[in-house]
C-alpha cells in the first residue's frame, strides 16, 4: 500500500508539472502516465475521470496560496501595510503560475465536468483555506485603530482577494491572446492597492512579479 501511495502522489506531482512547464491542455492521462512510468489504467486506477486528478491538484494549491498569504500579512504593522503585502503576493503567486491559476479559478466555469457537485469533504477542505487567509488579512485590518473599513474587516478582505483575482484573470487574457497591456503591472498593482488604502506602498523591486509568459 506505500507503493500505492507514493504512485499517487508522483501522479499528482507530474500532472503539476505538465501544467506549469506545458499549458493545462496537455494534461492527459497518457503524458501523466508516461512521465511516471505507469500504464494508462494505473493512472485511471487512482482517477477515475480527469475532473478527480484536477480536484486532487487544486486543493493543494490552494493550500499553497493561503500559506503564502498568511506569512505574507504576519509581519504587517498597519492595515494599509497588511493589504498592500496581501496584494503583491496574491498577484505575484498567480502572475507566476497561469496555467495553475487557471485550473484552480476557471476550469469549473469553462469544462462541463467542472460544473459537476464537488462533494461536501472537497468543499469544506476548500473553505477551511479561503477562511484562513480571509482571517488573516481581517485580522490586521480590525487591529488597526486608525483603518476605515465601511463593509467590516473580513467583507473587506474577500474583495481584496476577489480583486487580485480578477487581476490575474485579465492578465492572463491579454497574455493568452498576445495583447500587451498598456500600463505596467507594477503601476496596476499599486493602484489595486490604493483603491483600497488610498495609500501608495509600492512593493520593492525585488518582490514586484515578474508575470512568466504561460505555455502554448
Amino acid at each position: 500500500m506505500a507503493r500505492r501511495t507514493t504512485t499517487k502522489d508522483e501522479m499528482v506531482r507530474a500532472a503539476q508539472s505538465i501544467i506549469t512547464t506545458q499549458g493545462l491542455q496537455r494534461l492527459t492521462f497518457d503524458a501523466v502516465a508516461e512521465k511516471v512510468g505507469v500504464s494508462k489504467q494505473a493512472v485511471i486506477y487512482w482517477f477515475p475521470t480527469k475532473l478527480d486528478l484536477i480536484r486532487e491538484i487544486i486543493l493543494p494549491e490552494l493550500r499553497a496560496e493561503t500559506e503564502l498569504l498568511v506569512a505574507a500579512v504576519g509581519g504587517a504593522t498597519s492595515a494599509p501595510d497588511a493589504v498592500a503585502r496581501f496584494v503583491h503576493a496574491c498577484v505575484g503567486y498567480h502572475l507566476q503560475r497561469l496555467d495553475l491559476f487557471r485550473l484552480k479559478y476557471l476550469s469549473a466555469q469553462l469544462d462541463p465536468d467542472g460544473a459537476r457537485e464537488p462533494g461536501p469533504a472537497f468543499m469544506r477542505e476548500c473553505n477551511v483555506e479561503t477562511s484562513r487567509m480571509y482571517g488573516a488579512l481581517a485580522d490586521k485590518l480590525a487591529a488597526d485603530p486608525t483603518f476605515r473599513v465601511e463593509l467590516g474587516a473580513r467583507q473587506t478582505a474577500v474583495a481584496v482577494h476577489m480583486s487580485c483575482l480578477g487581476f490575474a484573470t485579465m492578465f492572463g487574457l491579454a497574455d493568452a491572446i498576445g495583447d500587451p497591456m498598456k500600463h505596467g503591472i507594477p503601476v496596476l498593482v499599486d493602484t489595486l492597492v490604493r483603491a483600497f488604502t488610498g495609500i501608495t506602498t509600492a512593493a520593492p523591486a525585488r518582490s514586484r512579479p515578474r508575470p512568466r509568459r504561460a505555455a502554448r
